[in-house]
């Protein structure tokens, strides 16, 4: 059995190949997915060097590579800010997520697809919801934070391991 909805969060900074395989993953497991990019507030910096558009691009331009049955499962692109307060941040998850698909009836049906573990107990303890996570492939070569250290160095074999 699938769930109905699920939610595939992160900060995609930049989308890799891991992500796209998570990504692969969800679909597998739910009807429908929505994706959110996190921490949407930030760009420019060594941790974050894309900002909330170009990192919606990227996982648009990704969407686009699925087959036609998967991209209708897909129903929506969004982001959601950080907030100082766990609480305040898994509301806005919930907010962005019923504006992208409608008002959620159930939350017990949803499952929400992440790999960072601050992300996943938040949406657990606070906003009761499951949680699933895809695991993580091919991690020594598909790390977000040793892709962003391959830019800043000007090794251009980090294009290989993304989706931009």
């Amino acid at each position: 059995m699938k769930f109905p909805l699920a939610v595939f969060i992160g900060r995609f900074q930049p989308f890799h190949k891991g992500h796209w395989w998570s990504l692969r993953q969800t679909l597998k497991i739910a009807e429908r997915v929505v994706v959110i990019v996190g921490s949407i507030q930030e760009q420019g910096t060594k941790d974050n060097p894309w900002g909330f558009e170009e990192r919606k691009k990227m996982v648009r331009s990704v969407l686009k590579k699925l087959g036609e049955k998967e991209k209708k499962q897909v129903l929506g692109v969004g982001g959601v800010k950080d907030y100082p307060r766990d609480e305040d941040w898994v509301e806005a998850v919930k907010v962005e997520v019923e504006r992208l698909v409608g008002k959620v009836s159930d939350w017990n049906r949803v499952v929400v697809v992440g790999n960072n573990s601050w992300t996943n107990e938040s949406l657990r303890r606070i906003g009761g919801l499951s949680v699933w996570e895809s695991g993580l492939y091919k991690r020594e070569r598909y790390e977000g934070r040793k892709i962003r250290e391959m830019m800043r160095r000007g090794d251009e074999r980090w294009k290989e391991r993304c989706y931009i």
